[in-house]
């Protein structure tokens, strides 16, 4: 927890467990902070649970510009070194899980959606060596750290792939939709010229994260 940070000054302490930001219902880390950072400067109820007793704390979050766009901030980070284990039932895994998988998936396409929109720029992207530092910090982080990066790596991979665009997964699924609305199939020659649309689409974007990563190692 940041000294002096919206959570320390809200009265929130280390090992509360968080269950709620502004009335909606929040379970992992990834939940919490997507809550957190969809609302910075404002004033919102932290719902959680201190020494088995529910309480409520408002705090007010701090604003903080990412890749030019603001966001919320509270000033705790993942407790990797706090973090206990204990076994749940097989069926309450699974449903914490997807609840976790759906919270990535949220953020992945929130990212998205403002790079399309102009929310984000485009020099946020990044490619090989943007994932191998990020891959270092989190399992410098420790092994949960480690393994929760990789679920979200896995999860990104999933919805790129499922993009519209022609070679992806997504493209071959695009074009099973036009052919089941039109009845009859594409011919091999078109699905020839829009995969390779789909190739200048998927080296452009390869291209442009690739010198992304080299502008930030010549500190540009």
């Amino acid at each position: 927890m940041v000294p002096g940070g919206p959570a320390d000054e809200g009265g929130l302490e280390p090992g509360d467990r968080v269950t709620a930001v502004a009335g909606i219902d929040v379970e992992g880390w990834f939940e919490f902070t997507s809550e957190i950072r969809s609302r910075p400067g404002e004033r919102v109820e932290i719902t959680l649970v201190r020494e088995g007793r529910e309480i409520i704390r408002a705090v007010t979050l701090d604003t903080e510009e990412e890749q030019g766009i603001q966001v919320g901030k509270i000033g705790v980070s993942n407790p990797v070194g706090a973090v206990s284990y204990s076994l749940v039932p097989l069926n309450e895994a699974v449903v914490y899980g997807y609840r976790e998988t759906v919270a990535v998936t949220g953020m992945i396409l929130g990212f998205l959606g403002d790079l399309v929109t102009g929310g984000i720029s485009p020099r946020s992207l990044g490619s090989i060596v943007t994932i191998g530092q990020a891959s270092g910090q989190a399992a410098a982080a420790g092994v949960d750290s480690f393994l929760r990066f990789m679920a979200l790596f896995s999860v990104n991979l999933a919805i790129l792939n499922l993009l519209p665009i022609p070679i992806l997964d997504g493209g071959h699924l695009a074009f099973l939709v036009i052919e089941g609305v039109r009845g009859k199939a594409l011919s091999f020659e078109t699905k020839m010229r829009w995969s390779q649309v789909g190739f200048v689409i998927i080296m452009g974007i390869m291209v442009l994260a690739l010198s992304n990563d080299f502008m930030r190692v010549l500190g540009f």
